[in-house]
């Protein structure tokens, strides 16, 4: 019963991030260790990972968002951009589905240097907190910033207000939809893989400091709204008519919220991510 009730409450009420941060906490013999995340791949239903703690007898954890792929080469993705790739890189691609917490390297455009592919590492770390960047993410997950939100938060207020946006390609996003079982109070989580209508490579708007990027959010639209049907948010796209646009400099604080929350709507598509059999 108690192991019922709490997985329920954990799931109705704590943010996917929180989530996540809970796996972070000490093992149980004392070592101190962080749960490593990895890339899986797209064919994977939903991953349950164990928590390290005494509450890790009586609660699995799924962990949710956070998750991006660039199945793509590096030609491709200058062919795509019309920039070249910087020669130093991060990262080896092309990338499956990908998680945040990995922190991984990814190739971005950024509005201060917006003729070149560079490299920057996902999980925003501000200034203040670059000297132990793992404790600020422990404390403060910045993997994502609400877009409403972000000209006031301590930790995006300085990239919102300094212009340091980025595009972030991506090949695809995941979410997952919580579906009603029968007799279970708790639902059933499944991932979807989101992509663009006629588009392989798109861009996701994002903001960075220093190395680190994070993707902004906005309200969901009616497909994620359908899909991310608890939270009902999705990461802000940026078309690809106005990529060059969200890069400039001239753009207000009104014009750059507008891009991330406006009314047209963009044309996605999705598909269920289906468990392998074997």
């Amino acid at each position: 019963m108690l192991q019922r009730w709490l997985t329920h409450f954990l799931n109705l009420f704590l943010r996917p991030d929180h989530l996540e941060a809970l796996r972070s906490w000490p093992v149980l013999n004392g070592s101190e260790g962080m749960v490593a995340a990895h890339p899986t791949g797209t064919r994977t239903a939903r991953h349950h990972s164990r928590l390290f703690h005494p509450l890790a007898g009586l609660i699995n954890f799924t962990v949710m968002c956070y998750s991006t792929a660039l199945d793509a080469n590096a030609k491709a993705i200058e062919a795509r951009y019309g920039r070249q790739m910087l020669a130093e890189t991060r990262g080896e691609l092309p990338f499956s589905k990908t998680s945040a917490f990995a922190r991984p390297w990814w190739p971005v455009i950024t509005a201060e240097e917006p003729n070149v592919i560079g490299w920057k590492q996902w999980g925003l770390v501000p200034h203040w907190a670059a000297a132990d960047p793992a404790a600020f993410l422990k404390k403060t997950p910045t993997f994502n910033a609400i877009s409403e939100e972000a000209y006031e938060k301590r930790s995006f207020k300085a990239a919102m207000a300094a212009g340091h946006r980025c595009l972030i390609p991506v090949t695809a996003f995941y979410e997952w939809q919580h579906r009603e079982v029968p007799g279970r109070k708790t639902p059933n989580k499944v991932p979807y893989e989101i992509g663009l209508i006629g588009e392989p490579l798109f861009s996701l708007g994002g903001i960075y400091d220093g190395d680190t990027y994070s993707i902004l959010t906005r309200s969901a639209q009616t497909l994620m709204a359908q899909i991310h049907n608890t939270k009902k948010r999705q990461p802000v796209i940026i078309p690809r008519a106005f990529e060059g646009d969200w890069l400039s400099q001239k753009l207000t604080k009104d014009d750059v919220l507008r891009f991330c929350n406006g009314v047209e709507e963009i044309d996605l598509e999705a598909r269920e991510v289906v468990k392998d059999s074997a």
